[in-house]
C-alpha cells in the first residue's frame, strides 16, 4: 500500500466518527510522529510505499481512534506553551485552558527575579515545566501523588532542561513542609461525579479519573486543603494561581472569603467561563 492508498484507508475507516479534515489532520500529525514525515509528502510522494511496520503503526491507530482513544496518547506527546510533552494514560492530556493560567503568572511575575512556586498535582509536568522554562531563576517543587505520572513529569523536566524538584506523595495528607512559598499553582481535580454524563468518551475512557473527579459532598476539597497550606507556608503578598471549575465560582469565592485574608482576582478562559482565579495573600 502506498501513502495515498493508506490516507484513503484512514478516510475509509474512520467517516463515520470523525469529518474529513479531522481525519486528514490526525494522519498528518502521525505520520510525523511515526515516521517524522512532514505533511507536504502527501503531494510531493503519494506514490511512496509503505512497508509493513509503517502500515501496521498507522492501522492500529486507526482502530484505536475509532475507539476514541485520544490521539495524544497514541503518539505520546502533547504541545503546551510551545513545549512537547511526553504523555500516557497515567495522566491528563494538556489543556489550552491550563496555558492561560501559566500566561496569567507569566505576566505577574519578573522574568529575573527569584522565586519559590510550588505545584500540587503536576502530573504530566506541563504546568511546572513550561515555569521553570520561563523562570530559570525560579526554585520550582511539584507534587503528586501518582509515582507513574511523576515519571512522566520527570521525563518532561529533562527533555527541557528545567530544574524541577519533584514530591511523590499524597497532599491531602501532606503534614510538613520546609520551604516558604511565594506562589502555588494548582488545577487539581475539580469535576463532580454527576457532570460524567456530559462528557465525551476520549476523557471517559482513556484519561485518569483520579486526575479528574472529586467527591460530590466535597467538590472543593483540594482547594480547601491549600488554602489551610497555604496559611502556614504562603508568605505575606504571596500568591495562588487555581485553575476551577466555573459550576462552584460561588462557593470557590465564599471558601476563600472565610480566610478573611486574599485579595481575588477572576479571569475568564478563551470559552468566556471564568476558569481561573488569582489570591494576593494580605497577611
Amino acid at each position: 500500500m502506498n501513502l495515498i492508498e493508506s490516507r484513503d484507508y484512514f478516510r475509509s475507516t474512520l467517516k463515520n466518527t470523525y469529518d474529513t479534515p479531522a481525519i486528514d489532520y490526525y494522519f498528518k500529525v502521525l505520520i510525523q510522529a511515526f515516521f517524522k514525515w512532514e505533511a507536504t509528502i502527501i503531494g510531493l510522494q503519494p506514490r511512496k510505499i509503505l512497508t509493513k511496520t509503517e502500515l501496521d503503526q498507522l492501522m492500529d491507530a486507526a482502530k484505536r481512534l475509532l475507539a476514541s482513544e485520544p490521539l495524544q496518547y497514541i503518539t505520546g506527546s502533547a504541545h503546551f506553551c510551545n513545549l512537547e510533552f511526553k504523555v500516557n494514560p497515567a495522566v491528563l492530556i494538556p489543556r489550552p485552558e491550563t496555558e492561560e493560567l501559566v500566561e496569567w503568572i507569566r505576566e505577574t511575575q519578573l522574568q529575573t527575579s527569584k522565586m519559590t512556586l510550588l505545584e500540587v498535582g503536576t502530573g504530566s509536568g506541563c504546568i511546572a515545566v513550561s515555569l521553570g522554562v520561563y523562570f530559570p531563576n525560579a526554585e520550582i517543587h511539584a507534587l503528586d501523588i501518582d509515582t507513574a505520572a511523576i515519571e512522566i513529569a520527570v521525563t518532561n523536566a529533562d527533555r527541557h532542561s528545567a530544574a524541577i524538584n519533584f514530591h511523590s506523595c499524597d497532599f491531602l495528607t501532606l503534614s510538613d513542609w520546609e520551604f516558604p512559598l511565594d506562589r502555588i499553582v494548582s488545577n487539581p481535580p475539580y469535576i463532580s461525579p454527576e457532570e460524567k454524563q456530559e462528557m465525551q468518551p476520549n476523557v471517559m475512557d482513556y484519561e485518569p479519573h483520579r486526575a479528574l473527579f472529586v467527591p460530590a459532598d466535597n467538590p472543593l476539597l483540594f482547594y480547601r486543603k491549600i488554602l489551610d497550606f497555604a496559611q502556614q507556608h504562603l508568605k505575606t503578598e504571596g500568591e495562588l494561581f487555581f485553575e476551577i471549575n466555573p459550576k462552584f465560582l460561588e462557593a470557590m469565592r465564599s471558601l476563600i472569603l472565610s480566610y478573611k485574608n486574599y485579595h481575588i482576582y477572576e479571569r475568564n478562559d478563551i470559552f468566556g467561563k471564568t476558569r481561573m482565579m488569582r489570591l494576593i495573600k494580605t497577611v
